[in-house]
């Protein structure tokens, strides 16, 4: 299901070098696309929302593969500071993505590397903020609490001031209480290393 809402935008997080890989995470061949296009399309076909992209290390070469996504509310934010950890690419996606959408009342938190990733959950998670909108809306899977998460107006302030390397994983610490899941089969299953690769089809 398709939701209309232009009111809930999306930071899809690009920015890592796959060091541990020794190979853009980012352009891994998943189900004939890359991992981070198949990221965009479950996103895209769930929400007409805004994305921004963050791109990092090796930016020039994943956003050659983008150039036909940027006219569909799409945009990409390269972090020249990417080194300094996922919490500073998420605080430069989501003050982007604020300054040319200001109106927004929540923003999704996602990565790229997924392999499970695909429209139906993030539709199930945008169902469930619509009935709890003051709650962050996270997904579960095994004994894990992460992204893709879904965090209402309130914590835009504290996603702006993330730094280093934990991400949204401090907010969602500090504001447990807050926090309601969506059961995410398999989504811890994520491509970091070259044994990793063998989860792939061949």
């Amino acid at each position: 299901m398709l939701n209309q809402s232009t009111q809930i935008g999306a930071v899809i997080l690009a920015a890592g070098s796959s060091s541990r890989l020794g190979t853009p995470k980012q352009l891994v061949t998943h189900n004939g696309t890359n991992l981070l296009e198949q990221t965009i399309q479950a996103v895209r076909s769930a929400s007409n929302g805004p994305i921004l992209i963050v791109t990092g290390a090796h930016a020039e070469r994943i956003e050659a593969t983008l150039s036909s996504l940027t006219q569909k509310n799409i945009r990409i934010h390269r972090n020249t500071n990417w080194e300094s950890g996922m919490g500073n690419s998420l605080a430069h996606g989501v003050s982007a993505l604020l300054e040319n959408a200001p109106h927004l009342s929540a923003i999704l938190v996602s990565v790229c590397d997924q392999l499970h990733i695909n429209a139906t959950h993030i539709d199930t998670l945008l169902d469930r903020s619509t009935q709890e909108p003051d709650r962050i809306v996270a997904s579960k899977y095994g004994d894990t609490i992460g992204p893709p998460v879904l965090f209402p107006k309130t914590y835009f302030t504290d996603l702006k001031n993330c730094s280093g390397d934990q991400g949204a994983k401090a907010i969602l610490s500090r504001n447990l209480n807050a926090v309601v899941t969506v059961d995410f089969p398999n989504g811890e299953v994520d491509i970091d290393t070259p044994d990793d690769l063998k989860l792939l089809p061949s």
